[in-house]
């Protein structure tokens, strides 16, 4: 039996309108599901429930909004797939041919956005919060779905959260109460399968994508269990890590990792896995990230036809670093360049003069959603790049084209050359 508040059972009780009920009947059926003692609060939430899934995530939503439900806690949207953004945002031009303007997925998906912010969401659509100005602290608990946004909250920033997903997710936020249970819990943090990570890159190599490839080997190791890194590179940001965690969710179960002298929960392998001995002791080297490099290259005898960037979402630091490395240079007329990205960074980039400086040179930045998801370049013919193994791994299956995984340089240097341009010197 779950322990509830006087403030929980008035909720439940409708005193607080029964959109709060419904929510709250959702919150606490899940929290008995999984044997919770008790809910506790959250000080945000991030919703992907603002996906269009079918008619059951319209009626949802309308019904919440119905009822007069409104989010108690500062709530952002994830990206949306690309039918019902693009629609939205008055770029039907560049929707697939099997999603015409008056398909279901344009008109009830954009419907879906709007219905979201009615609830009293912000209209962020990204599939990166931790970008936005106002992130989590350390030991902050919080309700945030999206598998790369959960990695960051939990691995870099240290706050708490499960995975939460659609219905659960702004049951959530309009509540602010989850169960008690899983990664909100100091005993559930520690790390168990110990990684010792041999060979990290020289300065040659892009340490980026490295960790994209990494979190590939890892989160396929790891399974369900929090990794502990050894041996990562002082040098590793928080932006590589982002992508190491977006790889390895996207092969795994994986919520959280620690890394050893990086991430907040480990300054020691010690404090990582809680006192106690890992279950299993790992490596990885250079020749198994090589291998998986491999893998991803596709059918590189193919043309290539496009090169998406922006997965997770790209920052304005990752922007800068492509304004440097087109240099003012054209992308090829044969060769699409797409650059998925949110809202405020995009207002960042307009007020710091950059935008002109990407899109003069031929490139696309859209908003709001991720080129890896169904509705803008689905089953596109020849070869497409990325420098995000979660795109590299992912298109094949959800698009149905033929990815290449390369560094941002590369990726540049292809889209500007107009064939695929690999650094073998970097790659050794």
């Amino acid at each position: 039996m779950v322990a509830l508040t006087v403030h929980d059972l008035r909720t439940l009780d409708g005193l607080h309108g029964d959109g709060a009920a419904l929510a709250m009947k959702l919150v606490v059926g899940v929290a008995e599901s999984l044997d919770a003692a008790n809910l506790i609060d959250v000080s945000s939430a991030h919703i992907t429930g603002c996906f269009y899934n079918g008619q059951p995530s319209l009626d949802f939503a309308e019904k919440l909004a119905t009822a007069k439900a409104r989010v108690s806690v500062p709530t952002t949207l994830n990206s949306t797939a690309p039918p019902a953004c693009l629609f939205n945002n008055g770029c039907s031009e560049l929707l697939s041919r099997r999603y015409p303007p008056s398909s279901a997925e344009c008109l009830d998906g954009a419907r879906l956005m709007h219905l979201y912010t009615v609830l009293g969401c912000r209209p962020t659509f990204t599939c990166a919060p931790y970008e936005l100005p106002t992130v989590p602290k350390l030991g902050e608990q919080i309700a945030w779905a999206e598998s790369n946004a959960v990695m960051y909250a939990n691995s870099v920033l240290g706050a708490r959260t499960n995975k939460y997903g659609e219905f659960i997710d702004i049951s959530a936020a309009i509540t602010g109460r989850v169960p008690n249970f899983g990664l909100h819990r100091d005993e559930n943090r520690f790390g168990s399968l110990l990684v010792e990570v041999v060979g990290a890159p020289e300065d040659r190599f892009e340490l980026q994508v490295w960790c994209n490839l990494l979190g590939l080997a890892v989160g396929r190791s790891a399974q369900d269990r929090i990794p502990v890194l050894l041996g990562m590179p002082k040098a590793t940001s928080s932006n590589s890590l982002r992508h190491f965690g977006a790889a390895a969710s996207v092969v795994s179960g994986l919520a959280m990792f620690h890394a050893v002298g990086l991430t907040p929960e480990a300054a020691s392998c010690e404090e990582a896995l809680g006192g106690l001995k890992p279950e299993e002791r790992i490596s990885i080297d250079a020749k198994q990230i090589s291998s998986l490099r491999s893998q991803l290259l596709g059918d590189r005898s193919a043309p290539l036809t496009a090169v998406c960037l922006g997965t997770p979402h790209m920052s304005l630091a990752e922007f800068q670093e492509v304004i440097e490395l087109l240099d003012g240079r054209k992308v090829s007329g044969n060769v699409r360049l797409i650059i998925t990205t949110n809202r405020h960074t995009l207002g960042k980039l307009r007020d710091e003069k950059l935008e002109n400086l990407i899109t003069e040179c031929g490139a696309e930045i859209i908003v709001d959603t991720c080129s890896y998801i169904p509705g803008m370049l689905d089953e596109t013919p020849g070869l497409m790049m990325s420098n995000s193994s979660k795109w590299a791994f992912r298109a094949p299956n959800t698009l149905k084209v033929n990815a290449c995984l390369g560094t941002t340089r590369e990726c540049i240097e292809s889209a500007v050359r107009g064939r695929i341009s690999l650094d073998q010197y970097a790659w050794g």
